[in-house]
């Protein structure tokens, strides 16, 4: 059943196998053979292969073992979507004979999605509202002088003088154009 889904899906199988894989037992050894064939490989003996002999998830007395495992497709592990492997030590937030285990995803790698999603939100343009004229000046100094400070340290050229400029020249363009046409129409008379 694995083999057919891992042809068309990326597999993650993870959990409480009661199977301890640092042990020599036939059902070890079937396990093992198993996850080979299938084309899964343990998540902790791929990430951290000279460190076999000190993990564990179970604790019950003086016993130890592995029994907690995630095993992930070779394909997750060859396009670098799983970025870490762990087993918790701690239990600081969790009460329980087992150790949790868990792997680092890049989710973007996973499904297939560039990165850099576009903006969900829009900065809130500054504008200068105000009656009195003398007011307005001095709000829209205060508010440039904001806005340029943080241009400056991301290196963008905008804000009200950027733009102002701008359509300043767009404005300059436009009326000699115009005066242009002007002065062509009154010769041709």
């Amino acid at each position: 059943m694995i083999t057919e889904l891992g042809k068309k899906y990326k597999i993650v199988i993870m959990g409480d196998t009661n199977i301890n894989i640092q042990t020599d037992s036939l059902e070890t050894k079937l396990w093992n053979d198993i996850m080979d064939d299938e084309g899964l490989r343990n998540s902790m003996n791929s990430w951290w292969p000279n460190r076999q002999h000190q993990c564990y998830t179970w604790i019950n007395g003086g016993k130890k073992s592995w029994i907690d495992h995630i095993y992930v497709s070779n394909k997750f592990l060859q396009d670098e979507t799983i970025t870490g492997a762990g087993i918790d030590t701690g239990k600081i937030i969790y009460k329980s004979d087992h150790r949790m285990v868990g792997v680092r995803v890049n989710f973007t790698t996973m499904v297939g999605r560039i990165e850099g999603m576009p903006k969900i939100q829009k900065t809130r343009p500054r504008t200068v509202k105000a009656t009195i004229k003398k007011n307005k000046e001095v709000y829209r100094t205060i508010a440039q002088n904001r806005e340029d400070k943080r241009n400056e340290k991301k290196g963008k050229k905008k804000g009200f003088k950027y733009w102002e400029t701008e359509l300043n020249k767009i404005k300059n363009k436009i009326t000699r154009a115009s005066t242009k046409k002007k002065n062509k129409k009154h010769k041709q008379k």
